[in-house]
């Protein structure tokens, strides 16, 4: 994370402490992105950085005073911000160009160029990339969001200081307060209406760089106000309290802690009492000072920037996940190459005696336009696919469909009331996005023209059981009762209308072990809706964990042979729903597409089309393919 020198000055006296305090958020940020347990809200070490960077950079505009220098100020952001990042860049295109897929790196190449227009939190926003999902792990300049943030704010900052030392100097620490207050309060109310904005946008993120402004403030009009008006007792159990918050919202906050509303007051707050009240005077302020935890800090904006590129690189490339032992090689890598970057880039191109401003300007620029040219080149050539030839381009160009094809469809049908005056059987498909896959099957099948058809959504974690909740005696003790009653169709008055009016109802889910035994039940409270019309269920499916790169060099000949393993799950599910359900009320599913062999599955259609860009879900070819698969089902044969 980005942050001021820390080399003494005459405006801000070095506080070793806080050096410290950046090696204790760099290292839950690191862990987080690991994933270590231990450090599942390791993310908020981005909002102690926060805290740290909106305290010092205040400090030194508020001491220069009348002599600040707007030309100054951004000379010293370039100093500290642009060279390391420059060179993690320039790296992480190196490696992009050379590991990634066409489609992988033309994302790679599109946030690259948000990365050098100060927009990285803009594009990861508009992209719709869950911070907390599994494919960020995938992302090499994902946390660059912060960087972008910081930057767009002190885009405006100074400038606004400037207007208010001229206009209203008694106002600046109270406007300090006001615009942090009205922050926070839209990052509360963004949590639950827009989360990934609240989570990258900063409008939503400035309270916490102003909760540090404010700190200068307080430190700026009244020297030592804290510390001189609070014992040395007092002084340190307030700076232990701060290191205590922090540590508490690393341990027990998680992906689904609603961020950054009134949760990121515990990390922030905590930031703000270790800055207020330690020092070299106190227990917390001398551990701080710890000779190890400065040099960590020191490296600590290096390591953040490695870190996360050399992880998602390396996972790119694996089989399989990363051990334990791995993930640990990798943040020690980080490391290693921060403490290189900060003593062979970061410290010379600080020295203004080594480096004058005009070479600082010129290099910068350089740099900037051969990233940038390296950008356009990756978007405009999709992804560099002149890299592949034959069939192996075909396969990496093609269109695989994605998330946004498996459920435009379903979703257009969501709801949809059924025609009166129209004489095809009348079908209701309630599922997950298997379900979605089955209504893409169908229409890439043909079957859309001799049906109608309606959906109904239910996340696979619900149980797609029209039982009330009481009734699910097996679900297991994680079933997420606050998600998931919402969406029971038994709750749902005018699904039960449609259930009413449908021919048939058709369930595809991702059925979970716990869920089975308790369909039998769940297909007669359906039949005592519908009048006992017929109600079939699609059984789940898997085509294994694959990545794209490992289909690359096969002929049409060995992709129609080809087989892969399957999740084991799948098969025990598949043959636990067989024994449950009669034959006419069962489509086994993983049988159509993949055959009698329940440990492994075809890839490819006979053609050479890919059936699945995931391992899970259908491809249009794939679609087609489970389409005219599904012809041969004898539970479908009255709707053939």
């Amino acid at each position: 994370m980005s942050s001021p020198s820390a080399a003494p000055s005459r405006t801000l006296a070095y506080r070793p402490d806080i050096d410290g305090l950046r090696a204790l958020a760099v290292l839950p940020v690191m862990g987080f992105h690991a994933g270590f347990a231990a450090f599942a809200g390791g993310f908020v070490g981005v909002d102690v950085f926060f805290v740290v960077s909106g305290y010092l950079v205040t400090r030194l505009i508020l001491g220069e005073g009348e002599h600040f220098s707007l030309v100054r100020f951004y000379e010293r952001r370039a100093r500290r911000i642009l060279p390391a990042l420059f060179v993690v860049l320039a790296a992480s295109l190196a490696a992009a160009w050379w590991w990634f897929l066409p489609a992988d790196l033309l994302a790679f190449s599109q946030s690259l160029a948000a990365v050098l227009g100060l927009s990285s939190n803009l594009y990861f926003w508009r992209t719709a990339l869950d911070y907390f999902a599994r494919p960020t792990d995938l992302v090499p300049l994902l946390h660059t969001w912060s960087l972008a943030v910081e930057e767009q704010y002190y885009l405006l900052f100074p400038l606004g200081v400037m207007v208010l030392r001229r206009l209203a100097p008694g106002a600046i620490g109270p406007t300090f307060a006001a615009l942090a207050l009205a922050s926070l309060a839209l990052a509360h109310w963004g949590t639950t209406r827009a989360p990934m904005a609240a989570f990258f946008l900063l409008p939503t993120r400035g309270w916490e760089l102003l909760l540090g402004a404010w700190l200068a403030w307080r430190h700026d009009t009244s020297p030592a106000p804290f510390a001189a008006t609070t014992s040395a007792g007092a002084r340190d159990l307030l700076a232990g309290a701060g290191l205590a918050l922090i540590a508490a919202a690393v341990v027990l906050y998680g992906p689904d802690t609603r961020f950054p509303g009134l949760a990121a007051l515990v990390p922030t707050v905590g930031t703000a009492l270790v800055i207020a009240f330690a020092g070299p005077q106190t227990v917390v302020g001398r551990a701080l000072s710890h000779r190890a935890l400065v040099g960590l800090g020191l490296i600590s904006y290096s390591a953040y920037l490695w870190h996360q590129p050399l992880l998602a690189f390396a996972r790119y490339d694996a089989a399989t996940p990363l051990s334990t032992t791995a993930l640990l090689g990798l943040l020690g890598l980080s490391l290693v190459l921060a403490a290189l970057t900060w003593r062979v880039v970061e410290q010379p191109w600080r020295d203004r005696a080594r480096i004058p401003r005009r070479r600082l300007v010129g290099a910068s620029l350089g740099a900037g336009a051969m990233l940038a040219a390296a950008s356009v080149a990756g978007i405009t050539t999709g992804g560099a696919t002149f890299r592949y030839a034959g069939i192996d381009r075909a396969l990496v160009t093609g269109e695989h469909g994605g998330s946004a094809y498996v459920v435009a469809r379903f979703d257009a049908r969501r709801g949809a009331a059924f025609a009166p005056g129209d004489p095809r059987p009348k079908i209701l498909v309630i599922g997950d996005s298997f379900g979605q896959d089955l209504v893409n099957a169908l229409h890439e099948g043909g079957w859309l023209e001799r049906v109608q058809l309606s959906t109904r959504y239910v996340a696979h974690y619900c149980g797609n059981l029209h039982l009330p909740l009481e009734a699910f005696t097996t679900r297991p003790a994680d079933y997420d009762l606050t998600r998931c009653p919402p969406t029971l169709p038994v709750t749902d008055d005018t699904l039960r209308a449609r259930m009413a009016e449908a021919d048939a109802i058709w369930l595809a889910s991702m059925w979970q072990p716990w869920q089975v035994p308790l369909l039998p039940r769940s297909l007669d409270a359906i039949r005592a809706v519908t009048g006992g019309r017929p109600v079939v269920v699609f059984g789940p499916k898997s085509f294994g964990t694959f990545r794209l790169r490992d289909l690359l060099g096969r002929t049409l000949a060995e992709r129609a042979a080809l087989r892969w393993p399957v999740a084991p799950g799948t098969a025990a599910v598949t043959s636990d729903l067989r024994a449950a359900l009669p034959p006419e009320l069962f489509v086994d599913t993983q049988a159509l597409l993949c055959g009698g062999d329940v440990t492994t599955c075809r890839l490819f259609a006979p053609d050479g089309a890919l059936l699945s860009y995931d391992g899970a879900h259908l491809t249009p070819d794939g679609a087609r393919y489970a389409g005219a698969q599904l012809l041969t089902a004898p539970a479908l044969a009255a709707w053939r």
